[in-house]
């Protein structure tokens, strides 16, 4: 079987960052009439680290509250330091940059130790795409 795949990065301001693998399967379906008809069926793997996960599990409720909303701010929450939102968001933003500043580190040590560095090959997500979280 030969699968079709791509994966871009995809980040915003509220402190998203991951990286989505899609891939689209050759599947057989079924018509009411009972013939068989080939499709593709796209899917959508969402990649994100252990403590990516944490905080979105923990941000969840204020990202669905907001996305109820009939016109959301889109920047006030940002100099509201006590709301959820900005501890959310500036969260993600904060663990980005450990993560970065991890595997810089990493990388760095490995050099030291002449092991060969692993550069990741992620395509970012063009302004305006993705989800609006």
């Amino acid at each position: 079987m030969e699968l079709s795949a791509s994966i871009r990065s995809l980040e915003n301001d509220d402190g998203y960052y991951a990286v989505h693998l899609y891939v689209e399967i050759p599947v057989t379906i079924i018509q009411p009439d009972w013939t068989q008809v080939q499709i593709n069926v796209k899917v959508e793997i969402q990649l994100a680290t252990r403590l990516q996960q944490v905080l979105r599990e923990l941000s969840h409720k204020v990202y669905a509250e907001r996305r109820l909303e009939a016109n959301p701010d889109k920047k006030s929450w940002k100099w509201d330091f006590s709301s959820p939102q900005f501890m959310a968001g500036y969260l993600g933003h904060s663990l980005h940059l450990i993560e970065g500043l991890l595997i810089n580190l990493r990388d760095r040590m490995r050099s030291e130790d002449g092991e060969p560095q692993i550069e990741p090959e992620v395509e970012p997500e063009a302004p305006g795409e993705g989800d609006d979280r």
